[in-house]
């Protein structure tokens, strides 16, 4: 016997997550759930608190309802919140309904599998175990010289950090960002990206495009593997090539994203740590046997604090000679129009450019 669909009724702060949300159970979920314009008693609540939660769950967006068994994460798959507003699956509330089979299998498992992970060789990483050696600028000026090299390619500039400092150097006036485009992959998933990446990637002056960053970096760390694989994949498949400044802090993501790039760029520097927080960097990604997969063939270390010449005393890691020596410049950028942009005249623009070629 069919059971009939359960109303819900979703009311959240952020209407555009509220829209998306009502718009995908509608179209796709309709036969099991009923999303009514408002709500009265006997309908499912659906909110951004707690203490708004009557006869409902709460919605979360960054891993909460693994502390508090009400809520639900926003970036979930639809089909799994359609589990949930039923009572199939935890938390559970049944609110008189009873489901066909309940659900017995992970919420990971509901995932797309990926069953062989392939190294995508569009994307490239920079990364350094410690701040302030030069990653962004180093990316940054990676990105414009790879796109004017290169100008039928398109070229992304990916900032994992989640910092607010973006607005010093691109222009994106979208109200969108990369936290919204997780959600809506996650929601309907891998299908047509394009129209979605059309929007919040804004092509600069110098030919490099922008999305803006997550809202916060916990929006990427709160990701599976294989999520986070899915959007490697949404991205290198609309970008020719995806240049990711990566966060200092060595987690799970950054990690991952090491993992699957067709080439790393490892950033150290002549700062009194610098040196010694990349050598306990590959200290540690040999104990645990991960050497030959994060610092192989596809791994270039970059020395950020010489002269430019091609002497290579005091920059040396144990077993990883640089391929570069990048030298400090305090003449980079120029500011146009509120802008900070690269100066192409200096030594270090130079050596990018060698880099690149």
């Amino acid at each position: 016997m069919a059971i009939k669909a359960i109303p819900v009724w979703i009311h959240l702060e952020d209407t555009q997550y509220q829209q998306r949300l009502t718009a995908y159970l509608r179209q796709f979920q309709n036969d099991k759930i009923e999303v009514r314009e408002q709500w009265e008693a006997g309908v499912r609540r659906v909110s951004d608190h707690k203490e708004e939660a009557e006869d409902g769950i709460w919605l979360c967006f960054h891993g909460e309802e693994k502390e508090d068994p009400t809520g639900v994460c926003a970036y979930q798959q639809g089909t799994v919140l359609t589990k949930i507003f039923r009572g199939e699956r935890s938390p559970g509330v049944s609110d008189g309904y009873r489901p066909e089979e309940p659900g017995t299998q992970a919420l990971e498992e509901e995932e797309p599998e990926y069953a062989r992970r392939e190294i995508l060789e569009g994307l490239r990483g920079v990364y350094s175990p410690i701040g302030g050696c030069g990653k962004t600028t180093f990316a940054l000026a990676y990105c414009e010289i790879l796109a004017r090299t290169y100008p039928s390619r398109k070229v992304l500039y990916w900032s994992a950090e989640g910092a607010g400092d973006w607005k010093l150097y691109f222009r994106n006036e979208c109200p969108y960002n990369m936290s919204d485009l997780i959600y809506c992959m996650l929601m309907e998933g891998l299908g047509d990206m394009g129209e979605y990446l059309r929007e919040v990637a804004v092509g600069q002056e110098n030919g490099v495009y922008f999305i803006r960053p997550c809202h916060s970096f916990q929006d990427l760390n709160s990701l599976t593997e294989n999520e986070l694989y899915q959007l490697l994949l949404v991205l290198t498949g609309y970008f020719d090539t995806v240049i990711c400044d990566m966060n200092t802090a060595f987690e799970s993501v950054n990690r991952w994203i090491l993992r699957y790039c067709g080439q790393r760029f490892y950033l150290f520097n002549e700062s009194p740590g610098g040196i010694l927080k990349m050598q306990e960097y590959i200290d540690g990604l040999k104990k645990r046997g991960e050497e030959e997969e994060f610092l192989g063939e596809r791994s270039a270390f970059l020395y950020v604090g010489g002269k430019g010449n091609d002497g290579a005393e005091k920059t040396a890691i144990r077993g990883y000679n640089p391929r570069a020596i990048l030298p400090w410049c305090n003449r980079l950028f120029r500011e146009n129009n509120g802008r900070l942009q690269m100066r192409q005249d200096n030594s270090y623009y130079e050596r990018i450019r060698q880099l690149v070629q």
